[in-house]
């Protein structure tokens, strides 16, 4: 019986398993993100033994507004004094902040937040594109949906067949206009990094791919990160693992950060509390704070988290926003797009 040289025997000659040892390192760098997250051995949390020279502070999180109506409007205003009252330094916006992508309302969501009278970080979410046509064009029709060349860069450039029609990804144009540099972009405050990141594919809701552009942002810029600093990002689709309407390259992304002290992710799309851990990494989602949609988990609370940041570690809990009696709520998207197509898994 032949066996490898050098690898150990019985006394009866018989060849046990082969057994390399690998150095920690080396384990790490065979492992995929998603395992590493499952494992709780995040590479970039070794950093976290360090000082960080970090102070404390707060800050809100906030999702899926869908402001459609002024009746929208005047119960988030209600939800932005509630914010004010916590007292943040900043607030992040992960998505959805429309149900339509039209400029008005993009225009009274950033208004009525800029009454919280701190920063606002915005990212953009699929109900922040306008489609035309209620998204449905036929082909040649298909070009003139495009967003404006200026806009339109970086813009997802496919569309998806339904038969003889086209199903547009959409035009983000007035997104870009009202929030200029709000896809991917990063800020330091309190001595940690949060990393805004465009996880879109248009109006798309489903079996999604992060674009190109926003993977190709992340390995231009992350070396200007400090891999030592506590960091966090935020998102609108979901980056936790068997997390519904996660994108099918979300474990592409993660690995990119893989020797960054990350902490933790916030996202929306999915409305309603989940929560990831990998060791010192949490991965979240969050109920809606919307009016007129409710959650995908069944829950009736609306409302958004209160954050505290301090060394390496994040305290956090959820602020509810009352709803008026008897308020109406649109049903959320469930194996239908909420623009009205029923789009292929791919």
């Amino acid at each position: 019986m032949s066996h490898r040289p050098g690898s150990p025997t019985t006394a009866r000659g018989e060849t046990l398993l082969w057994q390399q040892a690998l150095t920690r390192r080396a384990a790490l760098k065979r492992l995929g993100a998603g395992t590493l997250l499952a494992l709780g051995l995040w590479p970039g949390a070794l950093h976290a033994r360090a000082k960080t020279g970090s102070r404390p502070f707060r800050f809100v999180v906030v999702n899926d507004t869908h402001y459609m109506s002024e009746a929208c409007g005047a119960w988030l205003e209600g939800a932005v004094r509630l914010m004010r009252r916590e007292r943040p330094e900043f607030c992040l916006l992960a998505g959805d902040l429309t149900e339509y992508g039209r400029r008005d309302d993009l225009a009274a969501v950033r208004d009525i937040f800029a009454g919280l009278g701190v920063p606002t970080f915005v990212q953009i979410g699929n109900h922040d594109y306008r489609a035309g046509s209620d998204g449905f064009v036929r082909e040649p029709e298909r070009r003139s949906l495009r967003a404006p060349r200026d806009a339109r860069r970086a813009a997802p450039g496919r569309s998806r067949s339904l038969g003889a029609w086209s199903y547009s990804p959409g035009d983000r144009a007035a997104y870009m206009k009202l929030f200029p540099r709000r896809l991917n972009y990063a800020f330091e405050h309190g001595g940690w990094q949060f990393v805004g990141l465009d996880t879109t594919e248009g109006i798309f809701y489903q079996n999604t791919t992060i674009q190109s552009h926003t993977l190709r942002w992340v390995d231009d810029h992350l070396a200007k990160l400090d891999r030592a600093k506590p960091t966090v990002v935020f998102t609108h689709f979901p980056l936790g693992a068997k997390v519904r309407y996660r994108p099918i390259n979300a474990e592409a992304l993660l690995e990119r950060f893989r020797n960054v002290n990350l902490r933790a992710v916030f996202s929306g799309h999915f409305h309603g509390f989940t929560e990831r851990h990998a060791g010192a990494v949490t991965l979240t989602t969050n109920k809606c704070c919307a009016l007129k949609r409710s959650n995908h988990d069944g829950t009736q609370e609306r409302g958004f988290f209160v954050c505290v940041a301090e060394d390496n570690h994040i305290q956090r809990r959820f602020v509810e926003c009352p709803l008026p009696a008897a308020s109406p709520a649109r049903r959320p998207d469930r194996g239908r797009s909420s623009r009205g197509a029923s789009l292929p898994a791919r």
